[in-house]
């Protein structure tokens, strides 16, 4: 009986300890994915991170890796200082939220938003699911109506 009670123990920890090393990966991954593509803007890179079925659950981001690139090429080009500094980041499963500070200043036209010269500082809470080392969904979550606020302030 002891052995056995050994044995399971033993096998419930180091199925633990892997879903520890796991979600530790999958937090690395969306670290460097906010540092490479988004901060530094290598969008190149984005391939590294992203499925090509990406999912996006935001109506306003093409789907799939293409619509990513082209998406943040978009967005790059109105704020090219853009930056997002993570203040927490809690893995869980295959489910990673990332609590960041966006900022950036709108110093090119973004759709039919003429550049305005503005700076903007928001929390965003990111959603995102890691399968197989790539990221292939998203969520995000900010206050849309505080950005263009900050963007049209005179």
């Amino acid at each position: 009986m002891k052995v056995t009670v050994s044995v399971v123990a033993l096998l419930i920890s180091f199925g633990l300890a892997q879903t520890g090393s796991v979600q530790e990966s999958n937090k690395q991954l969306v670290e460097t994915f906010f540092t490479v593509v988004l901060n530094e803007g290598n969008i190149a890179r984005a391939d590294e991170f992203i499925a090509p079925d990406y999912t996006q659950h935001n109506p306003m981001v093409p789907q799939g890796l293409e619509g990513f690139v082209a998406g943040l090429a978009l967005w790059r080009g109105a704020f090219p200082d853009y930056r997002s500094s993570i203040n927490d980041i809690i893995a869980e499963g295959d489910k990673v939220w990332v609590w960041h500070t966006a900022t950036g200043t709108h110093v090119n036209d973004y759709f039919d938003l003429a550049a305005t010269g503005n700076t903007f500082e928001l929390d965003v809470l990111d959603i995102f699911v890691v399968q197989d080392g790539k990221l292939t969904e998203h969520w995000d979550i900010f206050y849309f109506s505080v950005l263009t606020s900050q963007l049209l302030e005179d």
